[in-house]
């Protein structure tokens, strides 16, 4: 009964994430903090995948670095569709 539903209400100012309040360590896409957009393609250019079906693989081997995100078109707003 002494605990909140909605803790990120009640707990304004300590809120840290679903992650912290369960103990998890899981951050939130939109909390990560990110390689630069260069950064990061220079990195995933070294590993000479060629194609998404491909990147989706690497990024399911665990091998994917925290710093670089999954969905990089959601991500960099440098991001260009071809």
């Amino acid at each position: 009964e002494d605990i909140p539903f909605v803790p990120r209400r009640n707990y304004k100012n300590e809120w840290k994430g679903w992650g912290d309040w369960l103990g998890t360590g899981n951050i939130a896409d939109k909390d990560r903090e990110y390689r630069p957009f260069n950064e990061a393609r220079e990195f995933v250019r070294t590993l000479n995948l060629k194609g998404q079906r491909e990147w989706k693989e690497y990024c399911k081997s665990g091998n994917k670095p925290d710093d670089i995100p999954a969905t990089p078109w959601n991500t960099y707003k440098e991001w260009k569709k071809k």
